[in-house]
């Protein structure tokens, strides 16, 4: 197996790696909005083929007592499968592309500052992740968050608040949608770890309120190491659990249907390229 160096990722890091970087920077921090794009590009050729590609875009835009967060990202991953056999005395070779990781997500979140430490916020959401049953989930929410501490080096958040999910599955599953009051809390931790580099770490529980068992939890934690102004390379690792997975009925002719049951957790291990805008 021979893997492969994207030569975009190489070129964007060479044309952005250019004098006038501290100029650029001077200008940013006038800006109310900032902007960061992730990118990462894996392909493997020869006798395994695999290609996945993920992407992530976060814009924020501040006023002097409030924010604007718009997040969207982006993961597929495509796997080549090869078979071979002896067609009358001749090679026969066989390839076969099938996606084997799909997920999507869109998200907003408005942040207004009530006094020190203390804010509200509305949020609303959008997903999709096949492989995990789910065809489509919006998950309209609101809440309050209080800012446990922060310094030069750390700092801590926490929030509580109300949503409501609206949820359909892939085909085949038994009901095929869903909607459901919830509460939601979360975690949000950084720290600095030198003038270059940063560890962050995020966890968020979701509890279906008409089904207790219902319990989802999304656990993020990062480490960012800037390059320049403009470049930082991060590796995250994602873990995406879920309680009560998507149940799927498979039928056939002439058998009973049996049921699948997805899994309860996914998880995800990238390292990116991060620009700054």
């Amino acid at each position: 197996m021979r893997a492969k160096i994207s030569p975009g990722i190489v070129l964007c890091a060479l044309i952005t790696a250019t004098p006038g970087l501290v100029q650029a920077e001077d200008e940013a921090n006038d800006r109310p909005w900032t902007n960061k794009a992730e990118f990462s590009f894996v392909t493997t050729g020869g006798n395994s083929q695999t290609t996945t590609v993920s992407f992530a875009n976060e814009f924020i835009y501040n006023w002097a007592a409030s924010n604007l967060t718009v997040t969207a990202s982006a993961l597929k991953s495509d796997t080549t499968t090869r078979s071979v056999a002896n067609l009358n005395g001749s090679l026969d070779i066989n390839e076969i592309t099938e996606a084997t990781a799909e997920m999507y997500t869109l998200g907003g979140k408005f942040i207004r500052n009530i006094r020190e430490g203390f804010y509200w916020y509305v949020a609303g959401g959008w997903e999709r992740n096949r492989f995990a049953g789910i065809e489509n989930r919006y998950n309209p929410g609101a809440g309050v968050g209080y800012r446990i501490f922060k310094t030069d080096k750390h700092e801590l958040t926490s929030e509580f608040g109300a949503n409501y999910t609206s949820e359909s599955f892939v085909a085949g599953t038994i009901p095929t949608s869903a909607s459901y009051a919830g509460a939601r809390g979360f975690l949000g931790y950084k720290r600095a770890l030198s003038e270059t580099a940063e560890f962050s770490s995020t966890l968020e529980l979701l509890q279906n309120l008409d089904v207790t068992q219902d319990l989802r939890g999304i656990w993020i934690s990062s480490v960012t190491a800037s390059l320049n102004a403009r470049l930082a390379l991060k590796v995250s690792y994602s873990v995406f659990y879920d309680k009560q997975p998507v149940e799927q009925v498979l039928e056939a002719v002439g058998f009973d249907p049996v049921i699948y049951r997805f899994d309860t957790t996914d998880t995800i291990l990238s390292a990116s390229l991060v620009a700054n805008f």
